[in-house]
């Protein structure tokens, strides 16, 4: 479990609450904007989802058919921008998609 409590974990929380906002202001569930992004046109080839259950996924997938603006986008890139890890024990893995000259630019 993450705890919001420990300071390791404050930007983490931080990201998740602009997220909802910009969620909220896109009038989507979190879980729709999360899995649109994920999809959109980009060095993604797969992503895995995290239910728990038939209906969570069910509930998920339906942000898999919504199509970001660039706008969206960009506000997501700026509030998490590309390659960088929020996670403390991922830090010292960098993989090569997430060097600045691969990362999905928008013009």
């Amino acid at each position: 479990m993450v705890d919001p409590n420990h300071e390791e974990n404050r930007s983490k929380f931080e990201a998740i609450a602009k997220l909802q906002a910009l969620a909220d202001e896109a009038e989507l569930p979190l879980s729709h904007l999360a899995i649109a992004f994920t999809l959109a046109p980009s060095s993604n080839t797969y992503i895995i989802v995290g239910a728990r259950t038939v209906d969570q996924l069910r509930v998920t997938l339906k942000g898999s058919g919504i199509r970001l603006s660039a706008d969206v986008k960009n506000a997501i890139d700026a509030i998490v921008p590309p390659g960088v890890t929020l996670e403390t024990l991922e830090k010292g893995w960098n993989p090569v998609w997430l060097q600045a000259v691969k990362r999905r630019i928008l013009r």
